[in-house]
């Protein structure tokens, strides 16, 4: 005799003993997650088509929120500055600007040390 029947478990389960109740919410879950791409949880909220106007996405937040880490200064100026800030936080990804550079994966920095950037050969091997 197995274990599991000595403890009194049904081995012979089947997928029918799972409560109906069940079944939709965990469906709808299923589709929901597949149906989602991560890469659209870190994006530019696409490009903008008036420079005067950007559109919003993650790395906007991401940059006004940064501006609570700077000096009372700087954070002013880069404020008064908002329009342009946010619309720079799309530049390097985009290549439809003249100032744009278009280069979504290899413009980021990467620190092994405070002041002392890595080069990007090295930091590839180590992500």
């Amino acid at each position: 005799m197995s274990s599991g029947a000595r403890r009194g478990w049904n081995v012979q389960a089947r997928c029918t003993d799972v409560p109906s109740a069940l079944v939709r919410p965990f469906a709808f879950l299923l589709v929901l997650l597949t149906a989602a791409s991560p890469a659209l949880a870190w994006s530019n909220g696409g490009y903008s088509a008036d420079p005067s106007d950007p559109d919003y996405g993650t790395h906007d937040w991401n940059a006004e929120h940064a501006l609570a880490w700077l000096p009372a200064a700087d954070n002013a100026w880069i404020t008064a500055n908002r329009v342009p800030y946010l619309y720079g936080t799309e530049l390097p990804d985009n290549a439809g600007p003249p100032d744009g550079i278009g280069d979504p994966s290899l413009h980021h920095v990467y620190h092994r040390t405070p002041g002392a950037s890595m080069p990007i050969a090295v930091a590839r091997n180590i992500l």
